[in-house]
């Protein structure tokens, strides 16, 4: 049987190596008033691409509150709903399903860390530019659940940030090699 097991995890390996080499990956950086980052998208086609982002959650720090910021994973998949051409570029709209997870501070936790696991939803414009980068402006909107422990116990919560900072922009700005 652990003959099996790694048999199934070097085809696993072989299918992620030969499907990279069908699409394009890009990086960037993450800017918003919710966090700052990292950010790679794996471009299956024009129509079609997959975000992944890992950003420091600012909640608390900007106004003071906190003085340590939490750590936030993102994964969306984005389908093109619409898109133009301009001269110097294409200007896309996407909008996608995805998932979170991080360790960060809740609306009412009190200044507790937690994990925070989500499911999210995509809607961003992308301009591409002729040259090589892109630049990305959208909103991801999270509804999950926060688990954090308190007096002892592990409370498990709504993750109210997802709702109440959902409509909060992010900025990206992509460099595609």
């Amino acid at each position: 049987m652990p003959d099996l097991h790694r048999i199934s995890i070097v085809l696993a390996c072989l299918c992620l190596c030969f499907s990279a080499k069908a699409g394009k990956l890009t990086t960037g950086t993450v800017h918003s008033p919710k966090g700052v980052g990292v950010c790679f998208d794996y471009v299956c086609s024009p129509n079609l691409y997959n975000a992944y982002s890992l950003v420091a959650d600012l909640y608390g720090v900007l106004d003071g509150s906190e003085k340590m910021p939490g750590i936030k994973a993102n994964f969306s998949h984005c389908t093109r709903i619409a898109g133009w051409t301009k001269e110097s570029g294409v200007i896309n709209l996407f909008a996608g399903p995805g998932a979170g997870f991080g360790y960060v501070r809740d609306y009412d936790s009190e200044g507790h860390y937690g994990i925070c696991t989500t499911l999210a939803g995509t809607f961003c414009a992308r301009y591409a530019f002729d040259r090589g980068i892109t630049i990305d402006i959208g909103v991801i909107m999270e509804l999950g659940i926060f688990s954090s422990r308190r007096d002892g116990h592990i409370q498990t919560t709504l993750y109210k940030n997802g709702l109440y900072r959902s409509f909060i922009p992010q900025i990206k700005i992509i460099y595609c090699f």
